[in-house]
């Protein structure tokens, strides 16, 4: 494909379009063969083809909790452009593509055709040189699916974007490519400009290529012409492609579009500019983001920032969806309420700890409790991103492997930190004394957000490796078993038999034992450090497995 081209790549459903744009943009290892975008490996030089590269995949893969202009600043923060810029950016992408109004509303909110624009804004946020449009206008409407089109021939005629188009309708292809390759059933059948292809495929011609059905010369098998109403019935005119209804526009195929003044280097509206006289990609308008010189490199900073980033998207979701979060409180205050009232004699008993209530005996309980509920739920929120394709996004992005893992672990430490906060002060005003002091109280609240690392990392896991949410939400019940088998509700010295030597010897236990001491004896700095400990060193094999089983996914070494 060549530089600033528009190439279209036509074939039925199940030809193996997709898989082709899943390997050049680095999604899928190829089982054979080599193959480079912009000079650089899909395999070597992966990092370097996702900077290159724009996609938009053939699902609009955007959160539906998140609004337009959040989308294009997380997608800002991954390609590593500053904030500065990427408002900018943000900004004219979005009056581009005609968003500007519902920038500020919630995507779970848009109709189909605003999907995909936005879809394409976040593909063009960083200025690629390459564009990847995985079947656009799949399942649009007329209206929408001219919009789209018009903005492909505005990027590729004023920015000299190259754009490798795949698509099943004849028609879109003629309008859009400059050239056109057909694949059926995994090979590449037939390969020139639209015109070459429309004479080829006549009633004289004698040899057909594979996929082009006996009875109707003018039509690979599976293809489309395009939907009914937009110019395309599928008819068949003198063995050639040909629209229906209105004739073709002579001159020029294809316009500039709506944009771009006329200038030097710039193309005028509605002109065709030679490939050799397009400008760079980027267009004339300064490419204020590489141009400026201040695309972020990479590095430790770059990849804390999108940490953060990705944090900040778990964040949010937590609160647009306070349903979910609500079971992660409410549960334990309704257990230790029970528990408070049931077990207040067991404090007199010998060998149970000194303590002024249940309460504060209960409060550590309560609090893994609380968490394990969110420590799930970040194992099947990546499950749920790997299913709609978000997950791809993240990938297709000039991103490190680690914070696309930790952003999400992060944001739910966050969550559950603040939780532990909210259920000291509850206990507090019901009675509860926490003699640690208020150091106690942040080391609970780091145990927390430890715990969700550590237990959430065995989901990240399973999610990557099954990428099912019922697969992860499995292990929720195995989280409780394990809370209910330690001395969250009992101490170890009152148990006895085989269910004391497995309580003694769960990790939780560990964790809960000296987090119990900071509550009801005092501070400790050994105590501080071995609650803490435990769910750190947990989380260090958790999350180092979920990095390995993303590598493995995505086959790289």
């Amino acid at each position: 494909v060549a530089p600033g081209e528009v190439f279209g790549f036509l074939g039925p459903n199940g030809a193996g379009k997709s898989t082709v744009v899943r390997i050049f943009t680095t999604l899928l290892r190829p089982t054979a063969g080599t193959a480079t975008v912009g000079g650089h490996d899909v395999v070597s030089g992966s990092g370097a083809v996702r900077r290159t590269i724009g996609v938009a995949l053939q699902d609009a893969a955007i959160d539906p909790l998140m609004t337009g202009n959040e989308l294009i600043r997380l997608q800002s923060v991954l390609h590593g452009i500053p904030r500065a810029v990427a408002r900018i950016r943000g900004a004219e992408l979005l009056e581009r593509v005609g968003l500007t109004a519902a920038a500020g509303r919630r995507v779970g909110t848009y109709s189909g055709g605003m999907r995909r624009r936005l879809d394409l804004a976040m593909a063009l946020v960083h200025e690629p040189e390459i564009l990847f449009l995985d079947e656009p206008t799949t399942g649009l409407d007329p209206t929408s699916r001219q919009a789209l089109w018009e903005e492909v021939r505005r990027l590729n005629t004023e920015n000299g974007t190259t754009v490798f188009l795949t698509t099943q309708y004849l028609e879109e292809a003629d309008q859009l490519a400059d050239r056109i390759a057909i694949i059926d059933a995994g090979k590449l059948v037939r390969e020139g400009t639209p015109e070459a292809l429309k004479a080829s495929f006549t009633p004289a011609t004698d040899r057909r290529p594979a996929g082009v059905r006996g009875g109707r010369p003018g039509r690979p098998r599976g293809l489309r012409p395009g939907p009914a109403g937009e110019g395309g019935s599928g008819r068949h005119r003198t063995g050639r492609w040909r629209r229906q209804g209105r004739r073709r526009r002579q001159g020029p195929r294809r316009g500039g579009g709506r944009g771009g003044a006329p200038g030097v280097g710039c193309s005028e509206p509605r002109r065709r500019v030679r490939r050799g006289d397009r400008p760079p990609p980027g267009g004339c308008r300064g490419r204020i983001v590489r141009a400026a010189g201040v695309m972020a490199g990479p590095g430790l900073a770059l990849a804390v920032r999108q940490t953060i980033e990705l944090a900040r998207r778990s964040v949010l979701a937590e609160r647009r969806q306070l349903l979910n979060v609500l079971p992660g409180l409410v549960f334990p205050l309704l257990l230790a309420a029970v528990y408070s009232r049931q077990f207040s004699r067991a404090l007199a008993m010998p060998g149970f700890p000194e303590v002024d209530s249940f309460l504060d005996f209960i409060l550590p309980a309560c609090i893994v409790q609380a968490v394990s509920f969110g420590a799930t739920a970040a194992g099947t929120e990546l499950a749920l991103d790997i299913e709609n394709g978000f997950f791809d996004r993240l990938i297709a992005s000039p991103v490190a492997r680690f914070p696309i893992l930790l952003g999400r672990l992060a944001g739910a430490s966050l969550v559950a930190a603040i939780k532990a906060a909210i259920l000291v002060a509850i206990f507090l005003a019901f009675g509860a004394e926490v003699k640690g002091g208020p150091a106690a109280v942040l080391v609970i609240m780091a145990v927390a957000a430890l715990l969700v690392l550590a237990i959430g990392g065995v989901g990240q896991v399973l999610a990557i490796r099954t990428g099912s949410q019922e697969a992860v939400a499995a292990t929720f019940p195995l989280v409780f078993v394990g809370i209910f088998m330690s001395s969250a509700f009992f101490p170890t010295a009152l148990m006895s038999g085989w269910f004391r030597v497995v309580a003694e010897n769960n990790p939780i236990t560990w964790v809960i034992d000296p987090t119990r001491r900071l509550v009801i004896a005092g501070w400790s700095t050994g105590d501080a450090i071995q609650a803490m400990a435990v769910p750190a060193a947990v989380t260090l094999v958790t999350v180092s497995l979920a990095i390995l089983a993303l590598h493995r996914k995505l086959g790289r070494p």
